[in-house]
């Protein structure tokens, strides 16, 4: 009888745990039925962010196995900068300290949080483990050992490595954020230091989100949208775990994912798919579709209709532009350069959480150990700031070098806050042009290039204390070559030169990077390069000549890097006089100077010559200048004589030189 009722009771057991297990499989990521979200204490906010040339790598892994794996995607020549781990428990289970482990190292959290009162977030930077790993192999993608003491009671970890790449363009920004965003509604906000202009080459904006506890084919999904606008209504799913199973359900943007596309259809979510497909949204998103010229923040709020899923993390990386989240402080310029003992202003713009100023806030601004200037709080601060925000202050400096600065503001909801690092190259010394004052719209006191040592034009800067003043007086009508005026060092080479005007020809020009090169680009900054010729000597270079085809304005703008650049165009010029001496303007800038970016004059001094723009603000400031002259007619006339009579004109002429010529028509 004992053993019969052993048997039934075995039996009743079984059926009940295959019940159980059943039940458990339907109910996937979910929280039990009745169950209400207690209130977080905070969405997901900034932990780190930094600016240069880094990259990110981003990779997510949930297992119910004691160990896995979780990868890293290396880039060729690139080291550690940072590294740090995200993890979350399952509904109702904690995360405690020694509960995950890297390469064999148990760790203690940093940071926990528990979202709502549902899962357990854990946040660890881990740099001093993976550093070294990683730095010691080869470029590609590897893994790293990750374990768990309970796989069922956490979804899986996220691992977020920062590189320092040579190869990455100079001006990246990555912020990771880390938190929990509430179930029924959440925002966080992204503001920006200046307003955005597109279209822009140059900017890129990528987000990604670390999502656990979700099952996409179970009908639990989140829905993204971005400046009030829908971007994904099926983020969530399982995309990065082994199984469908609590303790494996998690998803991350990361490696194998495209940020540079988003959703088909942003409105379709799991529910609607026809079979079910896990990685319809791979959580790794391009915000450039939501954006407008002139926004200067992006809201991105998340809603999770089935009450059941937390979004712990984001990634957000931007390219061309400074960016930080929720309440902030951005300094800028990120970049500039002046001349020592000249004043510098820096401005610190303080926002709340939903992009408002701050008025009245204490704002500390310091330099940074490893700068020109002695490191320390700077005269004059702290400063409050205004009604639009924004905290000022000026100072300047006597030694030559780099510094680096960063603002700083107590938030009573969030604490300390720090600003992004704004860099200033202090200088001494100029380079003069070529042109003098009134002969040519020249930069005020003659065309000069500030020692800055960013780029200039040509292999070397000369450091000319007086222009190399172009002898308006000689003859150069029988030139043959370019007049170089420094020595051939300006940069510049013409092809086929002299020229005949209306005809396409091309130029080379040479830009060369200064040792703070690498600081300036790694920071926003671009070389733009502007070129202009007096085609038809009136000594202006704003004309149009060839029949509208030729622009004396025939470089406009263009984005150049350190190095040599081909540029062909139609030669502004005129053919109704005998040769005469053109006139050519380069300009290497540190932004788009715009067609009468050619210079500025004293207008007492200069009346009768046509005004340009940008003058003593320019970093670079770098100017050289050519003279050429212009082929003009195949055949030089030294004299031409009409006689009338006898109901005809007698024509007589001579000609100095002819150059393929075959003939004459009159």
């Amino acid at each position: 009888m004992k053993k019969c009722f052993s048997l039934y009771a075995a039996v009743i057991g079984m059926l009940t745990l295959l019940t159980l297990t059943s039940s458990l499989a339907f109910a996937v990521g979910t929280i039990p039925h009745g169950v209400t979200p207690r209130d977080g204490g905070r969405n997901i906010s900034s932990v780190y962010s930094v600016t240069g040339q880094v990259t990110l790598s981003t990779d997510g892994h949930g297992y119910v196995t004691p160990t896995s794996t979780i990868r890293v995607n290396k880039p060729v020549g690139a080291t550690v900068r940072a590294a740090f781990l995200g993890a979350a428990s399952v509904y109702n289970a904690t995360l405690p300290d020694g509960s995950v482990s890297l390469e064999g190292n148990a760790l203690s959290w940093d940071v926990t949080y528990s979202n709502l009162g549902l899962w357990e977030n854990g946040w660890k930077d881990v740099t001093s483990i993976v550093a070294p790993i990683i730095d010691s192999r080869p470029a590609g993608i590897s893994t790293l050992d990750v374990a768990e003491t309970n796989p069922y009671g956490v979804d899986g970890e996220i691992l977020a490595v920062v590189f320092d790449d040579p190869n990455a363009d100079p001006n990246n920004s990555i912020i990771l954020l880390f938190g929990g965003q509430a179930i029924n509604g959440d925002d966080f906000q992204i503001n920006l230091a200046s307003p955005i202009v597109l279209p822009d080459p140059n900017l890129s904006l990528n987000m990604g989100l670390g999502i656990s506890f979700s099952y996409n084919c179970g009908c639990q999904y989140s829905l993204i949208d971005v400046n009030g606008q829908r971007m994904s209504s099926s983020a969530g799913g399982l995309d990065d775990g082994d199984l469908i199973s609590d303790g494996a359900l998690l998803t991350v943007g990361g490696i194998g994912d495209d940020a540079t596309t988003n959703p088909v259809d942003p409105m379709l979510n799991p529910c609607q798919l026809s079979p079910c497909i896990e990685t319809y949204d791979d959580e790794a998103y391009n915000l450039i579709p939501f954006v407008n010229n002139g926004d200067q923040t992006i809201l991105v709020h998340t809603v999770n209709p089935s009450n059941d899923d937390n979004i712990f993390f984001a990634w957000l990386t931007t390219q061309g532009i400074a960016a930080a989240v929720n309440e902030s402080v951005i300094l800028t310029p990120t970049f500039a350069a002046n001349q020592i003992n000249m004043p510098h202003t820096l401005n610190a713009s303080v926002r709340d959480d939903n992009g408002n100023a701050i008025v009245g806030r204490a704002v500390d601004f310091s330099v940074l150990p490893g700068s020109a200037t002695p490191a320390g709080p700077l005269p004059g601060s702290p400063v409050m700031t205004d009604v639009n925000g924004n905290a000022q202050l000026t100072y300047t400096s006597g030694v030559t070098g780099v510094d680096y600065i960063q603002a700083t503001e107590t938030s009573p909801t969030h604490g300390l806050e720090t600003s992004n690092t704004a860099i200033k190259v202090w200088y001494n010394g100029i380079d003069q042009g070529d042109l003098t004052t009134c002969y040519y719209p020249t930069l005020v006191n003659n065309p000069g290039h500030v020692l800055s040592g960013i780029a200039w034009l040509g292999p070397q800067v000369d450091g000319e204390a007086t222009p190399h003043i172009y002898p308006q007086n000689t003859d150069l009508i029988h030139t043959t070559v370019p007049a170089h005026m420094d020595n051939f060092e300006d940069g510049v080479a013409f092809f086929g030169a002299p020229w005949q005007p209306c005809t396409p020809v091309s130029i080379i020009v040479q830009v060369t990077a200064g040792p703070n090169y690498e600081l300036y680009a790694r920071h926003g900054g671009h070389l733009y390069l502007n070129a202009w010729k007096d085609g038809n000597a009136d000594y202006s270079f704003d004309d149009v000549l060839c029949d509208g085809r030729a622009p004396e304005w025939f470089v406009q703008d263009a984005v150049v890097t350190p190095g040599i650049h081909t540029f062909t165009f139609i030669d502004p010029g005129v053919t109704n006089i005998s040769r005469y001496n053109g006139v050519f303007r380069f300009r290497l800038t540190h932004q788009p100077v715009g067609q009468y970016g050619f210079g500025m004059m004293d207008q007492s001094a200069c009346p009768n010559m046509t005004n340009g723009t940008f003058g003593l603000d320019e970093w670079l400031g770098e100017d050289e200048d050519y003279v050429m002259c212009d082929l003009q007619l195949s055949v030089e006339l030294t004299s031409f004589e009409a006689q009338s009579g006898d109901n005809a004109v007698a024509l007589r002429w001579s000609t100095a030189s002819e150059t393929q010529n075959d003939h004459f028509e009159l």
